[in-house]
């Protein structure tokens, strides 16, 4: 599959859109508070891609401006690791953040142990560095549009990204999870991040309004996502197969990981499938946005074919909305046996 053009395009999109998203911040900051211009690199874009400060401006809409432009680093509650050049991963959820909860009626998750966050960020330092090493040009757009990884652990909700935190990820880490979880999940919210910024103009790519619910569309009430979320999915659905499948080729994880990786790439593929169906409709598109459903579908194809001696004959009737491995093996219990013997 030629993949030069496509990888262009998300390389120039970034590019724009961060840069499109940082000219707003600007204009904010200069418009609210001129004095804090003053403090900050006016040419530099990254200064004004912190998650403190869309927050500040999307969620709180008070405090101080300074704290929001210096609020980098960890606040001392828990302790902070780079996972990369220029991500943090941290386990507490600032203040500044807590709307992005409390609005769908959730808690503000509470703090984990330091015992708990030392682990899960190992797992994630040890994903990412999967990432990395086996998807290069991936990680680097990751690098470039993500500033801070926060982990929590709670019912609900699912991890998740937002524009209104733009640069930030919120993983909602299983206690059992490993790196594996972790390869899936920070490049699943990792892609809402970027393609955040890659179609920030959205009218470029829809005809019809973004916020379009699917419902409306299908004619089924229980899609409760807008036309715009599920397109989000497919960019995901597509970073997700190149990362696991890269990982999977490599054979540098152990049986039962190797296991998992599997089960993962397969109702990765098989969501993919549906959203792809669910949006086979031109009539929403524009041409440009046509253009990029092609491509996600081809990427689909690829990696269908490309995997299915992986895939094939795996069981997946018994999962939930997120992938479980503990639903997994009480369905593939036998493919389990296999491969941890392996």
């Amino acid at each position: 599959m030629n993949t030069h053009r496509f990888e262009q395009w998300q390389d120039k999109a970034l590019l724009h859109g961060q840069h499109a998203l940082s000219d707003v911040l600007r204009e904010l900051v200069h418009r609210t508070d001129p004095p804090s211009l003053d403090r900050m690199d006016v040419e530099d874009d990254r200064a004004f891609l912190s998650p403190q400060l869309f927050a500040h401006f999307t969620l709180t809409g008070h405090g101080r401006m300074q704290d929001a432009v210096a609020g980098e680093a960890s606040d001392g509650i828990a302790p902070a690791i780079p996972i990369g050049p220029n991500w943090l991963c941290l386990a507490h959820i600032p203040q500044i953040f807590a709307r992005l909860f409390t609005a769908e009626g959730h808690a503000v998750p509470h703090l984990v142990s330091p015992a708990w966050a030392k682990r899960h960020q190992m797992h994630a330092l040890r994903a990412w560095h999967l990432i990395s090493r086996h998807c290069k040009r991936l990680a680097k757009r990751l690098q470039d549009s993500t500033r801070h990884v926060y982990l929590f652990h709670a019912c609900q909700p699912h991890s998740f990204a937002s524009l209104s935190a733009h640069g930030a990820m919120f993983l909602n880490v299983p206690n059992e999870a490993d790196e594996v979880f972790f390869l899936e999940d920070m490049v699943h919210q990792g892609a809402h991040v970027a393609f955040n910024a890659m179609t920030h103009d959205k009218a470029r790519y829809f005809r019809v309004k973004p916020h379009l619910p699917m419902s409306e569309l299908l004619g089924d009430a229980a899609e409760t996502r807008s036309v715009y979320s599920v397109f989000h999915a497919l960019y995901t659905y597509v970073l997700i197969a190149d990362v696991l499948g890269a990982v999977l080729e490599a054979g540098v994880l152990d049986g039962r990981q190797t296991h998992e990786l599997r089960g993962r790439l397969a109702y990765n593929l098989l969501k993919f499938r549906i959203d792809l169906q669910n949006l086979n409709q031109p009539s929403i598109f524009t041409a440009k946005g046509q253009l990029l459903y092609r491509r996600f579908m081809a990427h689909c194809l690829h990696h269908s074919r490309r995997h299915e001696h992986l895939v094939q004959g795996l069981d997946l009737s018994n999962q939930p909305y997120n992938f479980s491995y503990a639903h997994f093996v009480q369905s593939n219990l036998r493919e389990e046996l296999q491969w941890s013997a392996a």
